[in-house]
C-alpha cells in the first residue's frame, strides 16, 4: 500500500512539475521565444539543434519578414508557428523527447509545417529568398532531403 501511494505521489509530481504549453499558434507567429523555453527545459548546450539551427533560422526569417510578399509573410508566420508548436508538443507529450532526438523530430516537422502553411503558394521571388536565407544548409543531407520532398510535393499538385 505504501509503495503504490509513493508511486502515485511521484507520478503526480512529475505531471505537476512538467511544463505545459497550451499557447495558440498565433502566439508564435512573430516570435522565436519558445525555442529558449525548450532549450532551458532540455539544456542541450551550444551545439544543440535549437541553438545551431532552429533559433538562428527562426530569428533570421523573422528579421527578414518585410522582404517577403504579403502572401510570403503569411506563409512564413504559419511555418514559424507550426515548427515551434511541434517541438513544444513533443516536449510536453513525448517522454522520449531529449537532446538526442530533438534534431530529427524538428527536421521531420518541417515537411508537415511547410505543406500545411501553404509553402507551395509562394511566389518565385519568395522561394528565392527562402533558399537564399537557408543557403548554409545546402550541404546538410537531412535538411536538403526534407526540402526536396516539399518541392516534389508542390510540383506534383495540380496547378491552379
Amino acid at each position: 500500500m505504501k509503495a503504490s501511494l509513493f508511486t502515485l505521489l511521484i507520478i503526480s509530481l512529475f505531471f505537476i512539475a512538467r511544463p505545459t504549453y497550451s499557447q495558440e499558434l498565433s502566439d508564435f507567429e512573430n516570435s522565436c521565444e519558445s525555442y529558449y523555453d525548450i532549450e532551458n527545459s532540455l539544456r542541450c548546450g551550444y551545439q544543440s539543434y535549437i541553438r545551431k539551427f532552429a533559433l538562428p533560422y527562426c530569428q533570421e526569417y523573422l528579421r527578414r519578414h518585410d522582404s517577403f510578399s504579403p502572401n510570403g509573410q503569411v506563409v512564413l508566420k504559419s511555418i514559424r508557428a507550426c515548427l515551434q508548436q511541434e517541438l513544444l508538443f513533443n516536449l510536453a507529450e513525448n517522454p522520449n523527447f531529449d537532446c538526442e532526438n530533438i534534431r530529427s523530430i524538428g527536421i521531420r516537422s518541417h515537411y508537415k509545417c511547410y505543406i500545411e502553411a501553404g509553402f507551395c503558394s509562394l511566389s518565385n521571388q519568395d522561394l528565392f529568398l527562402v533558399m537564399w536565407i537557408a543557403k548554409r544548409q545546402v550541404f546538410n543531407a537531412e535538411i536538403m532531403s526534407t526540402f526536396l520532398d516539399v518541392i516534389s510535393y508542390c510540383r506534383s499538385r495540380p496547378q491552379p
